[in-house]
């Protein structure tokens, strides 16, 4: 919790995955590549409460073992190759306030595949969201270069950063961090980069595992 605000932190990991198998359970530097997520999230100082949305019994089991919530199977049609991140985010949430009659003010989404996202830019994300209310989400960025390859590039006029900064195309969308008021999100049904704050990372705490030389550049870095 941030001030008045609970935070629930949700992390999505399926078990399929089309350019490099069953990446959420391959084994990074000892640890499944999940649990850098899980512990890295558990160190937050802001976070309530952690849920992992997935289809994998043996990432429930894992989840389980290192004291996180993974209370369901995740449906047939939140685990395809097209499923949207909005609709695991939105079951997630309704699953919890129906089976747990709780509900939190922000989220923040965590992808398994930024194990080099620090708990420091978690909370610095948390702090940064929070001291600019004006902002209904905020997305986690990094500066082109060498290391990192184009994602989605920052042209709307809406996009602000929480640095004075002009040069949009100069960013992109690395992936690590996703935050929203809930009750904004859950109405709205998707991320609206029109009302989005960017928190800008390093280059290599941005790393996004997609293929095997994604992991291969991580192992490295960790």
């Amino acid at each position: 919790m941030i001030q008045n605000k609970s935070i629930l932190a949700i992390i999505p990991a399926r078990k399929g995955s089309k350019r490099l198998i069953n990446k959420n359970e391959k084994i990074l530097k000892g640890k499944p590549l999940i649990e850098w997520t899980i512990n890295t999230a558990k160190k937050s100082k802001y976070i309530d409460q952690i849920i992992v949305s997935t289809d994998s019994k043996k990432i429930i089991q894992l989840s389980n073992t290192l004291n996180v919530m993974a209370p369901f199977i995740r449906p047939n049609y939140l685990s395809n190759d097209d499923s949207k991140s909005s609709d695991v985010i939105i079951h997630s949430i309704n699953w919890l306030k129906k089976n747990t009659n709780k509900q939190y003010d922000y989220f923040i989404f965590l992808q398994p595949t930024s194990p080099l996202r620090t708990c420091i830019s978690i909370d610095n994300s948390i702090e940064t969201f929070y001291s600019n209310s004006k902002f209904d989400y905020l997305i986690s960025v990094s500066k082109f270069n060498k290391i990192n390859k184009i994602k989605f590039s920052l042209t709307d006029k809406g996009f602000e950063f929480n640095e004075y900064l002009k040069d949009y195309s100069n960013f992109f969308i690395n992936g690590a961090i996703y935050i929203a008021k809930t009750n904004f999100f859950l109405s709205q049904k998707f991320f609206d980069y029109n009302k989005t704050i960017g928190y800008i990372m390093n280059s290599i705490e941005g790393i996004d595992i997609d293929t095997i030389d994604d992991f291969k550049l991580a192992s490295k870095h960790l």
